[in-house]
This record gives C-alpha cells, structure tokens and sequence, in this order.
C-alpha cells in the first residue's frame, strides 16, 4: 500500500480516535470523541425515564424524596467535581436492592436497597459511589447512547421466558412482576474503586462520617452469603469482595487524617422515613409473593389458583393506600379472568394515583382494545410508549390498531420500531416480522 494512504488512513484514524481527560483527576485515556457536558446529560436525560418505566416507576413517598434529594443533590452532587451538571435523583419502587447511575447526573436508588440500611452515613456514601461514576464519565468512556439502549432492550427482553407476549399481553413476568433483576452498565473494578474513594470524599465534604461506607459494602456481602436474590443484580454490575472493602480504610486514614471529630452517621427524622420505608417493603414482599403467584396461575392456567392472590393485593392495597402497584395487580388478575371492565376500573385508580407509569397505561390500553375501543386503547398506548419508549409492546400493539383501522404506512412504522426494540429471537420479534412482511405481501397476518 502506497505510503501516502497509509498516512490518509492514519490521519484519519487520529482524527476520529483521540485522548479525552477525566474531569477528577486530569487523567487522559482513550476515547472516540470527546463528549460533552452537555450531550452526556441529554444522554441520561433520554433514557431516565426508560429505566424508571422498568423498574416499577417512582417510589410515592414524596417526604422521603425531599429528604433524600437535598442530601443527593445539595449535598454530594453540587460539591462533587462537576457541580454544574444538571443533577437530578430518582427512588425506583421495586425490591431489587440496587444504586445506579446515568450519563449527565440521573442518579437512582431502589425501595429495596433503601429498606437494608442502617444510617444516614451509608445512604451518603453509596449515593457519593454513584456521583463518583459520573464525575468520572465513567459511564461514557467507549459507550454512548447505542449501548444504553441496548441495555434497556436487554432489560425489557432478556430471554424468551422473560418476554410478554404480543398476543397475550396480559400475562405478568418476573420483570413485569416487578421483581427482575435490574442489570446496568457494567464497570471495571479500577473505576469501582475510584467511585468507593469518591464516595468518600464526597461523604465527608457533605460532613457524613465515611467509615459508614464499609458497613454498606459488609452488608451487602452478608446479603449475597444469606442467599438474597434481590442483590444479584448489584452485585453483578458492582463487583465486590473483602479486598475492596478494606481498601476504604486504608483510603479514609491516607486522604482524610484530620476530618472532623464527630462526623454525622444517622439523624432523627432519616431514622423516621427509614422506619417509613422498611414497614412498606414488608408490604411490598406481600406484593411479589401475589405476582409471582399470579405469573404461575397464568402458567399452568389455574385461574382457580388467583384467589389467594387477590385477597393478598387487596390486603395490600388497604395497607398502603396510596400506591398504585396494587391497583395494577388486580387489574392484570381480571384481565387474565377476561373481566377487561373489571381490569379497566383497576387501571383507571393506577393511574389518578400515579399517571406516569409505564404498566398502568399499558394494561388500560389493554383491557380498552379487548372492549373494541380502540381510540382510548390507542391513546394509552401511545402514552405507554412516551413513558418508556424502549419497549417493544406499545409500538407492536399500535400497529395492530393501525392495521385494524387500514393505515398500513403507519403499521408498518410500529412493527418496524418493535423489531428494534426486541431481541431478534423473542416471539415480538417474531410477531411483529411476520406483520410486517404480510403487509408487504399485501394480506394480513
């Protein structure tokens, strides 16, 4: 090859490739662009609500939002080392135990994880570890918004078994059920390391007493030994072992001799929305049992077998009033009973209690198409997908309508946008293939 292309190819390869610096600690490493702040938050800003939809929505306690915000936000974030991003934090409702952050300053924690602390010092510095993998970029470091998606579409689809059924939508998964392990963007345990002494930092800026942070990380081991299957997605996407551990205080006594005697660990009213939060996820685990109840009913077609299920979601629901997981409940168990008015008034008090999410609207949208109301079944649908447009169902059940109603173009723009969005061997893949290519065959399927 003639030496002048070579160099054309290198030049180009420079161009395209480069060096990008860690905002922390000025380190260079290799990139393919750098990205800037501004596009990283748009990133996590795009697909936040994606991973909020997958995750039973937000928790509805807003105290313990409050609360907890101003300790994430005001606290570490704002004198983290990239204090301007636009910071926002999320409580996702569902009994995975598991803390993650996006692109931009999206920063989330779990009901389940929140129900396992001790203190005030633990929740700080776990929050500081998610802020550290975004002052770092860590998150952006050779990945970008194709590999967000594609971690959504994992989520929504990672296996046959876990997939909703295009045909019978109805029908609950562990995912669904609200108690699939959310798996996030993985990282190198160098860059776990560099969020654990983050945490640290940012936890005694914020005058929390940093050796708090061990005891998470024990706590979390001891979870794993006792057999705890709601931190296995943490645990796989957060490495963890004694090494790690220790290495927190060695880390503390080298970059903090002198902090401050009498850093805080726990204060009174977190003691009180702690307590809030651990007499919920006891009703929550009532909650799990019945879906997990319900998905093997819809297995072995025992509707029979749904009773026991109701009375525990009803029992639930009377609990705690004002949350809208129980509605969504019993309105897939009448949906599976084929009682889609039944279903529709179910949804209908999911939603006046918590309009954003993701299920309510999916399932109303449901029960409406089952009624032949396809105008209100099309507007739920279309709600779903702005809720969570990662998720193939809504963009295959508005192809259907779209068909029933004769807009091929537009039918054959859903079907596309559902084979995008799943697996290429799940059965909505399958489905919506099999539309598409009828349409452009010109009969239906």
């Amino acid at each position: 090859m003639p030496r002048a292309i070579i160099a054309a190819i290198l030049s180009l390869a420079v161009f395209l490739t480069g060096c990008c610096t860690d905002p922390v600690n000025g380190e260079s490493y290799f990139c393919f662009g750098e990205v800037s702040d501004q596009e990283e938050a748009a990133m996590g800003a795009e697909y936040a609500p994606s991973f909020i939809a997958e995750s039973g929505g937000i928790y509805p306690d807003p105290a313990l939002h409050s609360y907890l915000n101003e300790i994430v936000i005001d606290k570490l974030a704002k004198r983290s080392h990239r204090p301007d991003l636009p910071w926002e934090f999320h409580i996702l409702n569902t009994s995975q135990i598991n803390a993650f952050a996006l692109p931009g300053g999206q920063v989330f924690v779990t009901r389940g994880l929140l129900s396992k602390l001790e203190n005030e010092a633990q929740f700080a510095h776990l929050m500081g570890h998610e802020v550290g993998h975004v002052t770092h970029r860590h998150s952006v470091r050779g990945q970008g918004r194709a590999a967000i998606f594609s971690v959504l579409v994992g989520l929504v689809s990672v296996a046959e078994e876990q997939l909703l059924d295009p045909e019978t939508p109805h029908l609950i998964t562990p995912a669904v059920a609200g108690v699939g392990q959310l798996t996030i963007l993985k990282f190198s345990r160098d860059q776990e390391l560099q969020s654990d002494r983050r945490g640290v930092d940012y936890a005694v800026a914020a005058g929390y007493d940093p050796l708090e942070g061990k005891k998470t990380f024990e706590l979390f081991l001891s979870l794993k030994g006792g057999g705890e299957s709601m931190i296995e997605g943490l645990m796989s996407t957060h490495p963890l072992d004694s090494a790690r551990i220790d290495q927190i205080d060695k880390y503390v006594a080298k970059a903090h001799p002198d902090r401050p005697n009498g850093l805080a660990v726990n204060s009174t009213q977190f003691g009180g929305l702690l307590a809030s939060v651990r007499n919920a996820q006891t009703i929550y685990e009532k909650h799990d049992e019945a879906m997990a109840m319900v998905a093997q009913a819809q297995k072995d077609n025992n509707l029979g077998a749904l009773d026991t299920a109701e009375t525990m979601l009803r029992q639930c629901a009377n609990e705690l009033p004002g949350h809208a997981a129980f509605s969504i409940g019993l309105g897939a168990i009448a949906l599976t009973r084929n009682d889609n008015t039944g279903a529709e008034r179910h949804f209908d008090k999911a939603i006046s209690l918590q309009p954003n999410l993701f299920m309510g609207s999916l399932y109303r949208g449901v029960a409406r198409e089952n009624l032949q109301r396809l105008g209100p079944a099309k507007q739920d649908f279309e709600r779903a997908h702005s809720i969570h447009n990662a998720h193939p169902l809504p963009c295959y059940l508005m192809g259907k309508i779209a068909e029933t109603e004769n807009r091929p173009a537009d039918a054959t723009t859903w079907y596309q946008r559902a084979m995008e969005r799943s697996p290429a061997e799940s059965s909505i893949h399958t489905k919506a293939k099999e539309k598409l290519e009828a349409l452009q065959a010109g009969s239906p399927a």
